[in-house]
């Protein structure tokens, strides 16, 4: 199982992929406990997040 440390409300700042090279999320997803619980069925190890304060900030990341 993996250690990934997440907090929901965080928003992807890339896709994230399986070792298997299959997409399980898409870079701007808001994540919510599902999603954390993918990461940890997947064994996912890392993931670049940033936490939702400033909406026009976090678009303008995402471009």
């Amino acid at each position: 199982m993996s250690d990934l440390q997440v907090e929901t409300g965080s928003i992807l700042l890339e896709d994230v992929y399986t070792s298997n090279g299959v997409l399980l999320l898409k870079k701007g997803t808001i994540l919510n406990t599902t999603h954390v619980e993918l990461f940890q069925k997947h064994n996912v190890e890392s993931v670049k997040t940033v936490q939702l304060t400033n909406p026009e900030n976090i678009l303008n990341t995402l471009k």
